[in-house]
């Protein structure tokens, strides 16, 4: 048990019934909470620089002669197949 843990624990026990309910309720819903946001970033996790698709982060530009056929022939061009 962590230190607050023990702490909320003790201090429950000498704390009149209404203010003890209002911590625990208010407890409860820190820990609603973090969950919440604990499960929204791992939906809507954004990729970070370094998880980034390579193909988009990539700048530069070929600004030599292509073939016409580049597009129709990119197999060829790229793995020799016929």
């Amino acid at each position: 048990m962590t230190a607050i843990a023990k702490q909320l624990d003790a201090k429950m026990k000498v704390w009149r019934t209404p203010t003890a309910r209002k911590v625990e309720k208010l407890v409860a819903d820190i820990i609603a909470l973090a969950d919440r946001e604990t499960l929204a970033s791992k939906t809507t996790r954004k990729p970070s620089p370094k998880n980034a698709n390579a193909l988009f982060a990539d700048k530069k530009v070929f600004r030599g002669s292509t073939p016409k056929d580049l597009a129709a022939g990119h197999d060829r061009y790229l793995y020799g197949e016929q």
